[in-house]
């Protein structure tokens, strides 16, 4: 017979031992998961998606002007916030991945110290090389626990070795693959927070090691003792480094002026940016230069918001000395000739940012937006069609050429490419606006509605140009689905 009640006890039995064997993983794990939780519960945008810079500060990023001044409890809070859902994920799957393995060697007190130490040099990493910047985030201290796994491969007598040397490598490859890889070609990525995370997991792992050795113990405790006390020292020599940075103050002014950029607030904003540029005037050392060139593209991108396009102008001009990326300059004072109408100076800068970059597909298809308006429709099929060859599905160039077909006359091209962007990204609001023109082109007016009602629950703004070429559909539109914040 039997015994169901024996059974049930040992298994209880094993599950405890494993919860006590990975204790601390298991508690970082919840700890991140329930304040990233609570931090969108709290924050404005209620969002599982980015968090805004504000919000992150709020609950304690790292951020150089408040944790140099008064605040260095943010070396440690920045480890346990995360930016975003994805962000999160891939963290907490590095920790469940790697936590266990190295708790379940060491024990729960010498995983804690590793990972807590860890993400102490992490972030004093970013201080260093980032200090203005908004840091959050696992992946520091997650790289000094991948650090310590590397250095305690071996930790462990030859027969044990055997056995989980295997298993730890493929952990470890696993972590790689699909955590740490991916960061280096993603943008906005904190390598810095990387980089010393790992060199003191590494130390970390390789000291405790030597403290299984009689003859080492000394020289190991004595390098985890400096461990622990070098980040005060650390963090007073980088204060010293960065004290009177005119950088904090005009980053403070930007903070608060992209927050009130993402509410659509740019009248507010803009007063915020002109101190955040007056801070670091034009003869500032070079080490401003990169912080002021932020300033100035967010200006410049509140000012085209508020159509103030001469000013805007002026700051493209006055940040090209200072600019790494004269490609994306172009692109943006390309963009400002456009809404102010030069469309043929708007195209010559377009082209000449594609000498640079025959191949960039934003850039043929803003090539070709710019090239309809002008009515050069040949050229601008071949730069639509050139963009589609990098990106075969790319919903905004299927409406360019879909819009160009139109011009053109061939309502057969137009409605496959307009049905096909709709297709691939149902809410885009562009492309059944042109569909709908296609319909009244056609004479299908009940189809045309549909579109243009679509058109207005999705939002679609006519371009610029749009209002001149397609004047009957928006007085059509305005009738079948008004506006509902214009005035009557």
């Amino acid at each position: 017979m039997i015994d169901t009640d024996s059974i049930k006890d040992r298994a209880e039995t094993v599950k405890s031992f494993h919860l006590r064997k990975h204790a601390g993983t298991i508690s970082l794990i919840v700890l991140n998961a329930v304040l990233y939780t609570a931090m969108v519960i709290a924050s404005p945008e209620h969002s599982i998606g980015a968090q805004t810079n504000k919000t992150l500060i709020e609950w304690g990023a790292g951020y150089g002007p408040l944790t140099l001044n008064g605040q260095p409890w943010r070396l440690v809070s920045c480890t346990f916030l995360h930016a975003h859902l994805i962000h999160i994920l891939v963290n907490l799957f590095g920790l469940g991945v790697l936590g266990r393995e190295i708790e379940e060697l060491l024990g729960t007190k010498k995983f804690l110290f590793i990972y807590l130490i860890s993400g102490i040099y992490g972030s004093l990493f970013s201080l260093e090389f980032l200090p203005v910047a908004v840091t959050v985030g696992a992946s520091g201290a997650l790289m000094g626990v991948l650090g310590s796994a590397f250095s305690l491969i071996g930790a462990s007598d030859f027969k044990q070795l055997l056995t989980t040397m295997k298993r730890r490598l493929l952990v470890l490859l696993a972590f790689i693959v699909l955590a740490v890889a991916p960061t280096f070609f993603m943008p906005g990525i904190d390598n810095a927070a990387h980089v010393g995370g790992l060199l003191a997991g590494l130390i970390c792992g390789f000291a405790m090691k030597a403290s299984t050795r009689q003859n080492l113990k000394p020289l190991a405790i004595s390098a985890l003792t400096l461990l622990a006390l070098a980040p005060l020292v650390s963090f007073f020599a980088i204060g010293a480094q960065y004290k009177g940075d005119l950088r904090f103050i005009s980053q403070n002014y930007i903070v608060d002026a992209t927050a009130l950029m993402n509410d659509k607030k740019f009248e507010e904003a803009l007063p915020l940016l002109d101190k955040a540029v007056e801070t670091l005037p034009p003869n500032s050392p070079p080490k401003y230069d990169e912080a002021r060139f932020a300033a100035l593209s967010l200006r410049v991108r509140t000012l085209v918001e508020l159509k103030k396009f001469e000013a805007a102008l002026r700051d493209i001009d006055t940040s090209e000395p200072i600019c790494d990326d004269i490609v994306q300059l172009k692109r943006t004072k390309a963009l400002v000739k456009f809404k102010q109408k030069d469309y043929d100076g708007a195209l010559a800068l377009y082209e000449e940012a594609l000498a640079a970059k025959p191949d960039d597909y934003e850039l043929l298809n803003a090539a070709a937006w710019t090239q309809a308006p002008l009515g050069k429709l040949e050229e601008a099929l071949k730069n639509a069609d050139k963009s589609l060859e990098q990106k075969h599905d790319a919903v905004d160039v299927l409406d360019t050429r879909g819009t160009v077909y139109l011009l053109m006359e061939n309502y057969e091209k137009a409605l496959e490419d307009l049905d096909r962007a709709i297709k691939v990204k149902p809410k885009s609001s562009a492309a059944y606006f042109h569909r709908a023109a296609v319909y009244m082109k056609q004479g299908e007016l009940e189809k045309c509605d549909s579109d243009l009602r679509a058109a207005r629950e999705l939002k679609y703004e006519p371009d610029v140009w749009e209002a001149d070429v397609f004047s009957d559909l928006i007085e059509r539109w305005n009738r079948v689905a008004p506006n509902p914040l214009s005035k009557h």
